[in-house]
């Protein structure tokens, strides 16, 4: 049904994200915060600087982001070599 070269209908597709997306915020709500959690704690967007100032964070940072360009690069150009090779 889902398979490659499906005649499957754009509005199921969205659909089913819909419903997965709905699914997904649920797992997250019902279980509510964890135990570490502390109460009426706030963003400190700030930290996301400091964080690169650390020397040892930002090669481990932009070394994860060229892996996941690398990663989502790969699967853009997959689908046109399969339809260029066929």
């Amino acid at each position: 049904m889902f398979g490659f070269g499906s005649e499957t209908h754009w509005q199921t597709v969205i659909f089913s994200a819909s419903v997965l997306a709905m699914v997904a915020a649920a797992s997250i709500f019902i279980p509510g915060d964890g135990p570490h959690a502390r109460a009426n704690s706030k963003a400190h967007w700030g930290g996301v600087l400091r964080a690169f100032k650390h020397t040892d964070f930002r090669p481990a940072v932009f070394g994860y982001f060229g892996h996941m360009w690398e990663i989502y690069d790969f699967w853009t150009i997959t689908p046109l070599m399969i339809v260029v090779m066929l």
